[in-house]
């Protein structure tokens, strides 16, 4: 079993922008996917018959309940270990 944990740009509109200035200038943000990395991993998860725990929509939906990661690193928060703990024991609870 494999756990994908999300960018912080992922979640956050105000993370993914300014990822978006790099050296001063701004990249074109309708050229990069959001979720390529977890549609990407999904296949090689799939192709390699290794089960996927995914928290990126989970993520998502809880951005606005309390933050996930902390301000000054990319490392989850009390509130983001709760989110992925939720996630891991309902794919365990399942089997």
């Amino acid at each position: 079993m494999v756990l994908l944990i999300p960018l912080k740009e992922q979640v956050y509109e105000d993370a993914w922008q300014q990822a978006l200035v790099y050296n001063g200038e701004r990249l074109p943000a309708d050229q990069v996917d959001l979720d390529a990395p977890e549609r990407i991993d999904r296949g090689i998860a799939v192709t390699a018959g290794v089960e996927l725990v995914e928290v990126l929509e989970r993520f998502r939906s809880h951005r606005q309940d309390e933050p996930l990661y902390f301000a000054v690193d990319p490392h989850l928060t009390a509130a983001g270990h709760r989110v992925v703990a939720q996630a891991l024991y309902e794919q365990l609870s399942s089997h």
